[in-house]
């Protein structure tokens, strides 16, 4: 249940408590303060901005945190629920990160003028590789869709809104934008993890039905190209188990698996937590509670 404070020096005289010596007034305004709900992270992004005590900081982040918190977990257990769309999960996960006020609508609507500048260039008669090529052109070249390696001191590379917005992300939040791009287009487009990443493949049609009721294996053979997110680019079988070879990655059917939304969602939260390991573990650790309380 939440509460309310009267105004913003209210707000900060609650505040100024944290670093009381009395552990069981911080514990009483922790509480307090958490209880106050997403309507109040504005006013506790300013009295962080305003604060110089270095511990009273760490708590507010911490409090801004946990009540965020709240609102990741509830909505990705609604879209569990419904599956929604890889758009809308990982929304949430950028709306977690950033307290964005964009609506998510205006996300759909980049990606639908994308999709629909693809489409105008596809006709039925073009092969699988021929139609990786239009993508290629239209959103790496004509979009100049950005890609590189998962750094993890570059968070808004794992958010999807940053992604629509600057046209850059790194293998995870790409191939995410490219799936939902596929799903629109009907093209059997999936993702399958790789080590801490995710490369696209083009499955066979009737492969892709069988699996989602039957979780047929042979996934290797039943992929007729794969697709690099980092720039588009269609690859072959040989240039695939060559990186396997120059990776030590011994060959396992498995790893051709086509994720799903869910795990797709569930590899982008593991690796956008890695972001916080070295300088804010507590955030870590509450979106590694949450992975651990709804993907496992």
């Amino acid at each position: 249940m939440s509460v309310s404070v009267t105004s913003q020096q209210e707000l900060d005289a609650l505040i100024s408590l944290l670093d009381d010596n009395d552990t069981e007034v911080v514990d009483i305004v922790e509480k307090k303060l958490k209880s106050l709900g997403k309507e109040y992270i504005s006013a506790l992004e300013n009295s962080l901005h305003e604060c110089h005590n270095f511990i009273v900081q760490t708590k507010i982040e911490e409090i801004i945190v946990d009540i965020n918190s709240i609102d990741l977990k509830e909505a990705l257990q609604t879209w569990i629920a419904n599956d929604s769309g890889l758009l809308e999960a990982a929304y949430v996960i950028s709306r977690f990160e950033n307290n964005t006020q964009i609506e998510i609508k205006h996300f759909n609507l980049k990606v639908e003028r994308i999709t629909r500048s693809i489409w105008l260039e596809m006709t039925n008669y073009l092969t699988p590789l021929e139609r990786i090529k239009v993508i290629e052109n239209i959103l790496y070249k004509v979009y100049n869709l950005k890609g590189s390696k998962s750094n993890y001191t570059k968070v808004d590379n794992f958010l999807i809104t940053d992604v629509i917005e600057k046209l850059s992300g790194n293998g995870i939040t790409n191939s995410i934008l490219y799936i939902i791009l596929a799903q629109m287009l009907d093209l059997p487009v999936r993702g399958f993890k790789y080590n801490d990443t995710i490369i696209l493949a083009w499955y066979s049609h009737e492969f892709l039905f069988d699996y989602e009721h039957n979780q047929k294996t042979n996934n290797f053979n039943n992929i007729k190209i794969f697709i690099d997110p980092l720039s588009g680019k269609g690859f072959s079988h040989l240039d695939m188990q060559y990186l396997l070879t120059v990776n030590e990655t011994g060959f396992n059917d498995n790893i051709f698996k086509p994720l799903n939304n869910k795990e797709v969602i569930e590899i982008l939260l593991i690796e956008y937590s890695k972001c916080f390991t070295q300088h804010f573990h507590h955030k870590y650790t509450t979106l590694n509670r949450i992975i651990s309380e709804l993907f496992y």
